[in-house]
């Protein structure tokens, strides 16, 4: 209908001047990493998909080959990602270029964003990956399973839409669309309102 608002994926806050506005003192190293820095936003298990030790070796595997090109990471996962398969992360990769937030202390999720010259999503979040979009920046998805019709459908979206590609262990280069969901949805609203305000307007005026 007339009033259904179609959007790219979930509505979120994040854009480059908000990040900036909502960055933590006690995250300020992040700045002095070297570049090219890379937030890697990692989910799990999902009722359709397990996140497994070899699932997280895995994925393990491919952010050491961009250690190895000399690429600091800025990790964090979820509660979703598990105890073992979190330990594996910070066992594997846990060294003076990575910093691995696990869920302790202050979230330096909006810094990680800030920082990062790229953006690494496993695929089993419509949410995550639409923030990490919204940042403007290349965002890489990293498969960790094959997830539900609807998010599967959403991610193939972006792929067609040039706005993400898949995570194979280097990193990749490329002119992303523009994201304004917030604003597009914003001013639609806007608009709808005041022609609902101008078909109602009548109604007001018969009951004075």
């Amino acid at each position: 209908g007339k009033n259904v608002i179609k959007t790219i994926g979930a509505l979120n806050r994040i854009s480059q001047d908000f990040l900036l506005q909502n960055l933590n003192p006690a995250h300020s190293g992040l700045g002095n990493m070297p570049h090219p820095r890379v937030a890697v936003l990692i989910g799990g298990r999902t009722t359709k998909s397990e996140f497994s030790v070899s699932d997280a070796q895995a994925l393990v595997k491919k952010l050491k080959q961009l250690k190895t090109g000399g690429a600091a990471l800025m990790i964090t996962t979820s509660r979703r990602t598990g105890k073992i398969q979190t330990d594996l992360i910070k066992r594997e990769l846990g060294d003076a270029d990575t910093e691995i937030w696990d869920g302790q202390g202050s979230n330096p999720y909006f810094d990680y964003l800030y920082h990062a010259d790229y953006i690494i999503v496993t695929n089993d979040s419509v949410s995550m990956a639409t923030e990490a979009i919204a940042t403007g920046k290349p965002v890489l998805i990293a498969n960790i399973g094959t997830q539900g019709r609807r998010i599967e459908d959403f991610h193939k979206k972006l792929r067609d839409q040039n706005r993400v590609k898949p995570f194979e262990g280097a990193l990749k280069d490329w002119k992303t669309p523009e994201y304004d969901d917030m604003v597009t949805v914003s001013q639609k609203l806007s608009e709808l309102y005041g022609q609902y305000l101008e078909e109602h307007a009548h109604v007001g005026n018969e009951t004075h």
